[in-house]
């Protein structure tokens, strides 16, 4: 197929096993290196042979509309819900505007247009993760009984059946608990897009991963879309990731969810209002109560056993939030011993735990929430904690964030890179 080395089209939409979607596409020589030759596949609990197209081609559309948009290129879909269509305009705004100095001059073209109604429109859906933020969204909402919608492929690949399954464990017994359904949406996106060259060849600079910056907000809200037309879900709400205070790029930044919607549903940015120490105590005070059973879910580091590696920075924050409380982490899942508060605030100091140097900032600001909780907390501490408490309020944490080196060839090197592809592949 003759194709313009910026385009991407999608050549098929494929039902196999009456429950999983198989995206055949074919991409220029430019668009290839942000794209693997393997085919996006996203399988659903349940038959997906009645999905309208137009909503049927929405995933793909989440996924690579920002490839197109941010690197110049041209998408071709023969059809595309309406109200899909106009929500990307929309996103397409909200990334101007986090990106003023971009042009994003890609296009999509689209062939038609239509708008298919789902059956019944009245349920409540949220992504669910099990971790903080997911965990106080239902909390708060599960009054509206929601469907719990959690995605097999974002943290945990489809390769890593080992790593998955104590995850899943998990989400069913916290939905469970919660006596709310849920669903599973497996997809092998992280295996299609190339993370480092969209990182590599991106037309400013990032601060942090393509998919974390940029992409994962629309991306899996895309993959749900499908399901919620199909269980006639209204509603979908994304948790929040930051508060109104601390707005640093991100793919889930509010404005950005609040933009998207497909025919029958909305996305819904949750708890933008709460910081997160807020949600935690929320959390702790509801599940100590009525869900004496739930554990959290908080690792992103694709372990092979456990729920949380309790290693990790993540991991570490919480559980330093747990032990703030008075509260046994083992008790929500994480694995501690004595020498645990030693580790965390040794890892501070020798900036372990903190590379990326805007990672370190955004995630610095939850320390900070931490730290001030500590005179409200100090009688209840863990007696181990009480040395490392007492260390934390006292230390400045901004003196813990170093702006990593970068060896100036490595720069010059990207920027050749970067240089070349702009010029010589359009």
């Amino acid at each position: 197929m003759d194709l313009n080395k910026r385009e991407i089209r999608l050549s098929s939409v494929e039902i196999k096993n009456d429950n999983t979607i198989v995206y055949h596409y074919d991409a220029g020589s430019f668009m290839r290196r942000f794209l693997t030759r393997e085919p996006l596949r996203v399988q659903y609990e349940g038959s997906v042979r009645d999905i309208p197209p137009g909503i049927a081609v929405i995933p793909f559309l989440g996924i690579m509309a920002p490839i197109v948009w941010f690197y110049r290129g041209i998408l071709d879909i023969a059809e595309l819900d309406a109200t899909y269509a106009e929500s990307m305009d929309n996103v397409r705004a909200v990334y101007r505007d986090m990106y003023p100095r971009i042009h994003l001059s890609g296009r999509i073209n689209i062939g038609r247009k239509t708008s298919t109604l789902p059956r019944a429109g009245a349920r409540k859906g949220a992504l669910f993760t099990g971790g903080i933020d997911s965990m106080a969204t239902v909390l708060h909402h599960r009054q509206e009984n929601p469907l719990l919608i959690s995605i097999w492929g974002s943290e945990q690949r489809l390769h890593q059946i080992r790593a998955w399954r104590p995850v899943n464990e998990g989400e069913i017994v916290a939905a469970r608990e919660f006596g709310l359904k849920r669903a599973v949406i497996a997809s092998n996106y992280l295996d299609v897009i190339k993370q480092r060259e969209l990182h590599t060849d991106f037309p400013g600079r990032l601060l942090r991963p393509w998919y974390v910056e940029v992409a994962y907000g629309p991306l899996l809200l895309g993959l749900s879309a499908p399901l919620t037309w199909r269980e006639g879900i209204n509603t979908i709400y994304m948790a929040s990731s930051y508060t109104a205070e601390n707005k640093p790029p991100d793919g889930s930044r509010p404005a950005l969810v609040e933009n998207m919607s497909w025919s029958g549903t909305r996305a819904v940015y949750d708890g933008g209002d709460e910081d997160r120490q807020q949600k935690f105590e929320r959390i702790i005070r509801l599940t100590n109560r009525q869900f004496p059973g739930l554990k959290l879910i908080v690792c992103d580091q694709g372990k092979d056993e456990g729920i949380n590696c309790s290693l990790c920075e993540k991991c570490s924050r919480t559980i330093a939030a747990l032990a703030l409380m008075g509260i046994n982490p083992g008790r929500y899942g994480f694995v501690t011993d004595a020498n645990t508060p030693e580790t965390i605030r040794h890892s501070f100091e020798n900036n372990k735990r903190y590379i990326p140097f805007a990672w370190q900032q955004s995630n610095i600001k939850f320390w900070k929430e931490i730290q001030e909780k500590v005179p409200e907390y100090r009688e209840v501490i863990l007696p181990p904690w009480r040395e490392f408490f007492n260390w934390l309020s006292g230390v400045a944490l901004d003196d813990y964030v170093t702006k990593p080196f970068i060896p100036w060839r490595e720069e010059i090197k990207r920027l050749v890179k970067r240089s070349y592809h702009s010029l010589f592949l359009r």
